[in-house]
């Protein structure tokens, strides 16, 4: 196992808004993005993080914003997706919501 740490950066666009945040898994995964069983991680207020441990194995995790409801909006919703490789070193993620109301002003994460 190793310990994986999400923090969203401070940001003007959608500073009140949540990010919801996915990782990958095939068999506890109760959603599907983009074709991929995945559970819910977390869900980020602006300026805050999370940790917890995941498995060793390369691993998708997304990012979701929409309107108070993330994948489960009825008006859509738009993603990032970051790639973690396999490994056992810790890893830490960031990003931040980008100012674009027409794409739900979307997390993008610091590649």
């Amino acid at each position: 196992m190793r310990k994986l740490t999400v923090i969203r950066k401070k940001a003007f666009a959608s500073m009140f808004d949540k990010t919801w945040f996915y990782i990958e898994d095939e068999a506890h995964g109760g959603e599907s993005i983009n074709c991929t069983r995945c559970r819910l991680l977390c869900e980020l207020k602006n300026g805050k993080s999370y940790s917890c441990e995941i498995d060793e194995s390369p691993l998708k995790l997304f990012a979701v914003s929409g309107d108070f409801k993330g994948i489960n909006s009825e008006h859509g919703y738009a993603l990032d997706i970051y790639q973690l490789e396999a490994g056992s070193e810790d890893v830490t993620v960031t990003g931040k919501r980008k100012l674009n109301p027409a794409n739900a002003n979307c997390f993008e994460f610091d590649k």
